[in-house]
């Protein structure tokens, strides 16, 4: 196949990128022909391109943007939204014409909106939906903006939804052509193994319990429910590692010093994705108390790394967590329930080993591998 995908790519730090640059890649290995256009923020112009490098078989295309946009509902300024536009207008009729792609793949629902840019609307288009804002306008506004969108998507051959709740949404505004593909997750990436010195780089003492969240820091992901959750466990082992940077991390800092549990706490800001495992695995448990996901990367990455996931009770968590076997779930927004979970789970290692094992024997169905050959399946599919 000759794939012409668009959407974003690393070093965008946004899971939209992190999917796609499992995808991606993968398609490529396979034997198809793939050209990427992706966005760089103007930070990262001046170095080099880490993707494009470790993916020689991928030909990538940047166009530059003022900054990668990680926040969903951010409201972008017109630099951005001019930039953006005519990035992809420029890239994608050369990309069309120099390729003549047999299907092209959409990397995150928001890029719909330059579906014109597309010279040949013949050629089938797939999208895949995360369930970000978006995804929310789409399926839960009632506006000129939100009819416009629906035509789009419309105009669409193929939704190519993550969980199966984002795809149930879908079809409650009449948009059936969807199909249901998991997130991946590269078990050979993420799985049990030594932090080399992490521990004692943070400061961490050997009877200290870990608790790791790693995320955006947006109000979405709840991280100041972090802190309270540290209020109310008095527990002295208890040390939280705070992986990733937002909107809400110098008031989650503020909160921690108000509180008096800042020395608790260790922010460690952004790291690069292939870091990641390395704090997963310095967890004694991942706490993600989300108001809402589609399909959280870090969920299948926990669990692949077999350490114990404590997620807010959602339907993306629900989709990869059985609780009290492959996970724990509380209720959303209930720090009390989230602090009596982490307090049983933080006397009890032999439950976190138990559900820790568990849930990386289920995970196994996320393998990259696995999403890979589905991924090229439905896009065959779809171009006969």
């Amino acid at each position: 196949m000759r794939v012409l995908y668009f959407g974003t790519l690393p070093p965008h730090p946004g899971g939209t990128a992190f999917v796609a640059a499992q995808i991606v890649p993968a398609l490529a290995r396979r034997g198809h022909r793939v050209v990427a256009v992706a966005p760089m923020a103007a930070s990262a112009l001046s170095q080099p391109d880490t993707f494009a490098a470790e993916n020689p078989a991928i030909e990538v295309r940047r166009y530059p943007v003022p900054f990668f946009d990680i926040v969903p509902g951010l409201a972008l300024n017109d630099d951005y939204v001019r930039a953006e536009r005519q990035g992809l207008s420029r890239l994608l009729p050369d990309a069309c014409r120099r390729l003549r792609p047999d299907v092209v793949l959409i990397g995150r629902e928001s890029f719909v909106w330059h579906l014109p840019a597309i010279p040949d609307r013949l050629t089938p288009t797939a999208v895949i939906v995360h369930g970000g804002s978006t995804f929310e306008a789409l399926v839960r506004e009632s506006s000129d903006k939100a009819d416009v969108l629906r035509k789009l998507f419309t105009s669409t051959n193929l939704l190519i939804a993550v969980a199966a709740h984002a795809a149930r949404e879908l079809e409650t505004v009449g948009l059936w052509h969807n199909k249901v593909i998991p997130n991946p997750v590269d078990v050979r990436m993420f799985r049990p193994q030594p932090t080399n010195g992490l521990r004692k780089t943070l400061g961490l003492q050997e009877e200290d319990v870990v608790v790791v969240h790693t995320s955006n820091l947006k109000p979405i992901k709840r991280p100041l429910d972090l802190v309270q959750l540290a209020a109310m466990n008095p527990d002295p082992r208890l040390r939280y590692v705070v992986v990733g940077d937002g909107p809400l991390r110098a008031e989650m800092e503020r909160e921690c010093g108000a509180r008096r549990v800042s020395e608790r706490f260790r922010f460690v800001g952004w790291v690069a994705h292939e870091r990641v495992p390395a704090f997963l695995n310095l967890a004694d448990m991942v706490v993600m108390p989300s108001e809402s996901e589609g399909q959280a990367l870090v969920h299948l990455e926990t669990q692949a790394c077999g350490r114990l996931l404590i997620a807010s009770d959602t339907p993306g968590a629900r989709e990869v967590v059985r609780h009290g076997e492959t996970g724990l779930l509380f209720e959303k927004g209930n720090v009390g329930e989230l602090a009596a979970a982490t307090a049983m789970a933080a006397a009890n290692p032999m439950l976190r080993q138990r559900i820790g094992r568990n849930a990386e024997r289920a995970v196994q169905a996320h393998a990259l591998d696995v999403i890979a050959a589905e991924y090229e399946a439905a896009l065959r599919d779809l171009i006969r």
